[in-house]
């Protein structure tokens, strides 16, 4: 049996085996805007029943050399995806809604319980666990950055 792909079409065909392949094993995968300089990893939203909202969380790593923020969500999965941090004030806990994350250079902010995170409104399509929803991310020069989130149990951590 003869190799018939070139160079580049193997190399090609490598990664997306080894993409598939993370996503099988259940890896952290990474997704990176190569002019950004954004990498996005642990790209995860928590089910819930019904109609609830979800909430969406991940990692930002900034590799580029300048500051950048992201300004905003959208997925054909959900009507509305909002930006919010929960915060603590006077021994309450509330969310209050942020329009920009700013990601210093060589900086990684984090997208978790208790703090920053996506709210993910009006599904437009029932969800399960396992399911992978695209999400794209909106960052400050209009450049913008789709990632997978995976779908995981509400008692993930």
């Amino acid at each position: 049996m003869t190799n018939t792909l070139s160079p580049k079409s193997r190399r090609h065909f490598l990664i997306m085996v080894a993409l598939l392949l993370s996503g099988v094993a259940g890896l952290s995968a990474r997704v990176s805007a190569d002019e950004a300089g954004i990498v996005v990893s642990d790209a995860r939203i928590r089910w819930l029943p019904g109609e609830l909202p979800l909430a969406g969380y991940m990692t930002l790593e900034n590799r580029g050399e300048r500051g950048r923020h992201l300004v905003g969500a959208s997925s054909e999965w959900f009507g509305r995806i909002m930006m919010h941090r929960s915060v603590e004030e006077s021994d309450q806990s509330h969310m209050v809604m942020s329009k920009r994350v700013g990601i210093d250079p060589a900086a990684t902010v984090h997208f978790a319980p208790g703090g920053y995170h996506l709210m993910l409104m009006k599904r437009q399509w029932p969800i399960k666990v396992g399911a992978s929803v695209p999400v794209t991310l909106q960052f400050d020069d209009g450049e913008p950055l789709t990632v997978n989130f995976q779908v995981v149990g509400a008692a993930a951590p």
